[in-house]
């Protein structure tokens, strides 16, 4: 499953993130804080900055941690982010938002 991140906001998501997060469809996941995600944001040091901004670290980075669904139960999974700049990307259509890409992708 997957969910991309710009500018700390959700922007894509796939049909397994929302079903794995407990939501009816990708959109209702779309604005949305990607630490929400997290059962426990502050309880992996590091992952918390990472899913909304890139890291000062390498572009690609792993943790384990507590998920949480949508009617508040939890999961253990793996997050796994990939940051990718955009600055000089040639877009055929203008972003809503801006900035780099982050990419999670998450597994139990």
């Amino acid at each position: 499953m997957f969910i991309l991140v710009r500018e700390g906001k959700v922007v894509r998501a796939n049909p397994a993130a929302a079903e794995m997060l407990g939501y009816a469809s990708p959109g209702l996941l779309f604005d949305a804080d990607p630490v929400s995600i997290l059962a426990e944001p502050d309880a992996v040091v590091g992952l918390r900055d990472e899913l909304r901004e890139p890291g000062k670290g390498e572009p690609r980075r792993e943790w384990e941690a507590t998920l949480l669904r949508m009617d508040g139960s939890t999961f253990p999974g793996e997050v796994r982010i990939t940051w990718a700049p955009r600055e000089d990307k040639n877009d055929t259509f203008v972003p809503k938002r801006r900035g780099p890409l982050g990419w999670s992708s998450f597994a139990t």
